[in-house]
């Protein structure tokens, strides 16, 4: 992460502290003017339910106003803002009854007068004890809510860094293979160009033949390497997204010859037979002929490697409307068993087999291949069995085949 990119997220942060500090009066106003409502609530149901109990006290029979009591307070209950108001209101009420059993002594009996308010007590207080409960429980559900949303904003915010915190070392992985790239590559190239030129002793004969010998080992030991910088860098530009295909058609049967012919020379010392199945009238495909050989020469190499002397190694290729365009690495070599198949497409997987474990290799081949197939909207399929082989297949859409001109 760059120091300017530093200084532009701390600048973000220091803007928005700033921001959250203007809002704070203004949340501090608003929640004053909250608790102004609340009291003003509070204060307007107390003169309702006042002014329900003395009117229905003294113009209506005791049964008939504890009704009209227990009405208004249902109803103030669900206005009132939290529970501790319901029992305000309630117990207000209470007074009110008793007043109005004090004022009711002279019209009616004793009992009746007892009874009559009895009931508007207890329907007060019943209708205050369903709605201190409904309160409470809306009250536990609007913690229980916030807390849900705390909870969920945290794992977001945690999201959101985790992701930017991947992508800023996805980002510095990037830049330093590019970098490492360049600079191992420079001295690569120096150390494959002068032990060729010794090899082959261009400027003369280098004496002895041991020499000549450790010309060569190191000539192949710096292409080896090379060849392991260039993958490792373009894995790293597919994990972060900057490879891109450059499409162009392409006559298969022709690409394949070219492959086949490179791997020739190390078919033919190993005892292994290469052979093409290439049909004449295969469509062309629309691809990026670089990464396609690329795809073709690590599928060959594992191909050639892995397979005894007297075997054989195949390229076939087909195409139908729903297959799109299939192409196929066949080998009769070791194989491998169907739990190491994950093994071998992840990256730096090695099969742990003793066959297998004679022949040096980077485990990279197999996973950037199937990169590769991926970035042509395409497939890698792998199928393997020991003692016996493996096909390869790599699976393009339909929109990459492109048919053939018709001859008149």
């Amino acid at each position: 992460m760059t120091e300017s990119t530093v200084q532009a997220a701390q600048g973000g942060a220091l803007v928005q502290a700033s921001r959250g500090e203007r809002r704070a009066p203004l949340s501090d106003r608003g929640s004053a003017r909250a608790e102004i409502l609340v009291a003003l609530r509070f204060w307007v149901g107390v003169a309702v339910v006042s002014a329900a109990t003395v009117l229905a006290d003294l113009s209506l029979a005791a049964g008939v106003a504890g009704s009209v009591l227990h009405l208004a307070v249902v109803l103030l209950g669900w206005w009132a803002a939290g529970p501790r108001q319901v029992a305000g209101l309630a117990l207000w009420a209470s007074a009110l009854v008793g007043l109005g059993f004090a004022l009711r002594l002279e019209e009616t009996t004793l009992q009746v007068a007892v009874v009559d308010h009895a009931i508007a007590l207890l329907a007060v207080w019943g209708a205050a004890a369903a709605l201190i409960a409904a309160k409470r429980a809306q009250a536990a559900a609007r913690r229980a809510r916030t807390a849900l949303e705390a909870r969920l904003d945290a794992q977001a915010a945690e999201l959101v860094a985790t992701r930017i915190q991947a992508e800023i070392a996805d980002r510095s992985r990037s830049e330093i293979f590019a970098k490492m790239g360049h600079e191992l590559r420079t001295p690569l190239n120096a150390i494959i160009g002068f032990s060729e030129i010794i090899k082959d002793e261009i400027f003369g004969p280098v004496g002895s033949a041991r020499y000549r010998e450790y010309m060569h080992d190191i000539h192949d030991s710096g292409h080896h390497l090379l060849n392991l910088v260039n993958d490792l860098l373009d894995i790293a530009r597919i994990e972060v997204g900057k490879t891109e295909v450059e499409d162009q058609v392409l006559a298969v049967a022709e690409l394949v010859a070219a492959s086949l012919a490179e791997f020739a020379e190390r078919a033919a010392a190993g005892g292994v037979a290469l052979h093409s199945e290439i049909p004449a009238e295969l469509p062309r495909l629309r691809a990026d002929p670089r990464k396609l050989r690329q795809m073709l020469g690590h599928l060959l190499s594992n191909a050639v490697k892995f397979t005894e002397p007297g075997g054989r190694v195949s390229v076939s290729a087909r195409s139908g409307p729903e297959a799109g365009f299939v192409l196929q690495v066949t080998d009769s070599g070791i194989g491998m068993a169907l739990k190491d198949i994950p093994v071998a497409l992840a990256p730096f997987g090695q099969v742990k087999n003793p066959l297998r474990q004679r022949h040096e290799g980077s485990g990279l081949g197999l996973p950037l291949t199937q990169a590769l197939a991926e970035l042509h909207a395409g497939s890698l399929d792998l199928q393997s069995e020991p003692g016996v082989g493996t096909t390869v297949t790599l699976r393009f859409p339909a929109e990459r085949v492109v048919a053939l001109p018709k001859v008149a």
